[in-house]
């Protein structure tokens, strides 16, 4: 059956690429900044699913009785002038579209907030990958074997002439010593090549704290001051 055709309003494209930004966005997430206004969501769930009926977006469950993730199509990207190959994220993956939904809610969370010297912005992942930021590449036969690790986001800042950039990583499970060792060597190289000025770790449970300082200490005691680890802020959906 071929998909219905759609006029594109220019608010249906800022979503298109909002929903590119963060590799997926719920009809909650994206009813707030599009429809805030609105009583319910309801508006913004109609166009959604008029968008995923001409082939813009598709919707993925992510669990019973819970808001569904959208992600961009082929047609979507296309729409966008985007590269239709090696697209992020895998939508058979629902724990990372869990992931990115809870990124896109701490973006919101410190957009929100107010800043000494002016608005703050947000670089996502997939605008790091894109080169929207510089990033210090790994050496030697590091690069041959690896792709550029890059934050969950940049909240970046600016006070006059400075510009800070913090980097912001969101973990949701503990992982094993080796992956934080070599997530903070990393970091420890990013801070020493002044491409980023700080790191915090944002953690779903208290117990996910301390491999992350441990980490740090280990492999980057000089900088370990750069690197925060705390919980969740409250408010954030868990999803």
């Amino acid at each position: 059956m071929p998909a219905r055709r759609l006029l594109l309003t220019p608010r249906d494209r800022a979503i298109l690429r909002d929903v590119y930004r963060f590799g997926c966005l719920s009809a909650v997430q994206l009813a707030l900044r599009y429809w805030p206004d609105s009583v319910s969501d309801k508006t913004a769930r109609n166009r959604l699913w008029q968008l995923c009926e001409a082939g813009y977006l598709v919707r993925r469950p992510i669990g019973h009785r819970e808001d569904g993730a959208y992600l961009l199509t082929l047609k979507g990207r296309e729409e966008l002038g985007l590269p239709t190959k090696h697209a992020r994220p895998d939508p058979r993956a629902s724990s990372s579209l869990r992931h990115r939904l809870i990124v896109a809610d701490v973006a919101d969370w410190f957009l929100a907030r107010r800043y000494r010297g002016g608005a703050p912005a947000w670089v996502s992942e997939v605008d790091l990958y894109d080169g929207r930021l510089w990033l210090a590449r790994r050496d030697g036969r590091e690069r041959q074997r690896g792709a550029l690790l890059v934050p969950d986001g940049v909240l970046v800042l600016r006070g006059g002439e400075r510009v800070w950039r913090l980097a912001v990583e969101v973990e949701l499970h503990q992982k094993a010593s080796r992956l934080y060792d070599a997530k903070l060597g990393w970091y420890a190289g990013q801070f020493a090549a002044e491409a980023l000025d700080g790191c915090l770790w944002l953690c779903a449970g208290a117990g996910r704290t301390a491999p992350v300082r441990a980490a740090a200490g280990r492999l980057a005691p000089a900088a370990a001051e750069l690197v925060g680890v705390q919980s969740l802020p409250e408010g954030v959906t868990a999803y």
